[in-house]
């Protein structure tokens, strides 16, 4: 990063600009969900405020590294929740801060929500809640719509309508040109159906236009069982069926603590008012239960719950892979997730949680009736399961061990995976690890589109070799 660089900037950016040791800076940077976010340090930060800024930036640094022969390295940050280092931060280069492009509008019809690039869900569900509207959209309250829907966006509200990115019905997109455009099914159809999935490959996206439909309250919360109960729980998973009830959205995690060590809590969303759904009696059902927060609520008041259990600032990563359903599956993947904790447990700070996340089968047919996507995700064989390894620590000097820990686990449950049977190549963008490959489980076709698409859109490479976050499809 050269000095040049940030006065030509600065001249067109005034007051947008934060510098290291300012305030703005050091905020921005305590703002991450994870401590290895915050660790890095750019050259500086720009808020833009509008799409012209964000194409100002991107054409003043086109100009800059043409003047100075160099590449500099951009990171594009939304709601700052993606946990692996340089998924949206850099070290020494430019942090684009989209936060400040966050209005959330519904249109007269009432059918279209267009919202800003740099917006969160919290805010998204509070302007929408007392109008009695909703979109498909993230479970925790500060998570940013864009790298969320950029990475396809799975939600409670799925099995009803498909993936986030599905409900798309344009974007608009600043290209690494400086170019602003739409991306929809009639303008630039392709790039449109590229960023449904496809993540930060092809321009930054500064508004979502997103369409709506009709939604009340919900019945939500969190129930936490002794491990004792796991049995059942395996029980209540084939009580649901294949096709069960769409309105009903379930996460089952299992935590492990040296001070708790192991308990079973289930996030549950039953998206319309009603307290005795019948998809989840048989959990209901299961006791002892240590805690129950179920209630009738807002999607906004069940995000700030969920946000709650959330700790921002620490050692954290995500890792996940995903398999067909099988109740004996589940059972088995707990039993390596079990074994695995031998190798962790000693590590100072140490939380090892793994989730089932079952999708509903009907997921893709409701894509495709939207315009399809990019995912390359297919629930015609049935119910897939997301599994996700959450895993948070204190030390620096435990990264490795803990990383490695976590790539031969996922890399064991895909061994059991393939020999059951049961294997899928899909792992879900916005539970990858850094070091994971999301993109070609879209499949060999899908990732050659997406490149092709690429090259049309960013003929210079910007987004690939510039903008080293988040998952390149080169």
């Amino acid at each position: 990063m050269t000095s040049s660089t940030y006065n030509f900037l600065s001249k067109e950016l005034e007051g947008k600009i934060a510098q290291p040791h300012s305030n703005a800076y050091e905020a921005s940077l305590k703002s991450y969900f994870t401590l290895q976010e915050t660790e890095l340090r750019p050259a500086f930060i720009i808020s833009p405020t509008s799409a012209d800024d964000v194409s100002c930036i991107l054409k003043n640094l086109a100009a800059c590294d043409a003047e100075t022969g160099s590449r500099t390295k951009v990171a594009v940050r939304g709601g700052g929740h993606s946990p692996f280092a340089g998924s949206a931060n850099v070290n020494d280069g430019i942090t684009i801060d989209l936060r400040s492009i966050n209005t959330v509008e519904v249109n007269e019809t009432r059918g279209i929500a267009s919202i800003g690039g740099g917006a969160i869900w919290g805010h998204v569900y509070e302007k929408l809640d007392p109008l009695g509207l909703s979109v498909v959209g993230g479970h925790v309250y500060d998570v940013g719509i864009g790298g969320f829907t950029l990475g396809g966006g799975f939600s409670s509200l799925s099995p009803r309508y498909g993936m986030c990115c599905d409900m798309v019905e344009n974007f608009e997109v600043v290209l690494a040109s400086g170019e602003i455009i739409n991306a929809n099914a009639n303008e630039n159809p392709d790039l449109w159906t590229a960023l449904k999935g496809g993540s930060n490959n092809f321009g930054i996206v500064t508004r979502f236009d997103m369409r709506t439909f009709q939604q009340g309250k919900q019945w939500a919360g969190l129930v936490v069982y002794p491990v004792a109960t796991l049995d059942q729980h395996w029980k209540a998973f084939e009580s649901m069926g294949n096709d069960w009830d769409p309105y009903g959205s379930l996460k089952l995690s299992i935590t492990f603590s040296p001070q708790t060590k192991f308990a079973i809590a289930v996030n549950f969303e039953y998206t319309k008012e009603d307290s005795a759904p019948d998809v989840f009696r048989a959990f209901m059902d299961i006791t002892p239960q240590y805690r129950n927060t179920m209630k009738i609520t807002t999607l906004s008041e069940t995000a700030k719950d969920i946000q709650k259990l959330q700790t921002n600032g620490v050692r954290q990563i995500f890792a996940t892979t995903s398999f067909y359903y099988s109740a004996v599956h589940l059972q088995n993947v707990y039993s390596l997730f079990n074994d695995a904790v031998a190798s962790v447990e000693n590590i100072k700070g140490v939380r090892w949680t793994l989730t089932y996340w079952r999708i509903h089968s009907s997921v893709t047919s409701k894509s495709a009736a939207n315009g399809g996507n990019s995912t390359g995700l297919d629930t015609s064989g049935g119910s897939l399961v997301l599994c996700v390894l959450t895993y948070s620590w204190e030390d620096a000097s435990d990264d490795e061990a803990m990383n490695g820990a976590a790539k031969l686990f996922i890399e064991e449950v895909d061994r059991l995976s393939s020999d059951a049977g049961l294997f899928n190549r899909y792992k879900y963008v916005n539970y990858s690890a850094g070091y994971q490959d999301p993109i070609s489980g879209y499949g060999d076709e899908m990732k050659a589109k997406l490149q092709a698409i690429s090259k049309k859109y960013d003929p210079e490479g910007f987004f690939q070799m510039n903008v080293p976050g988040g998952f390149k499809i080169f």
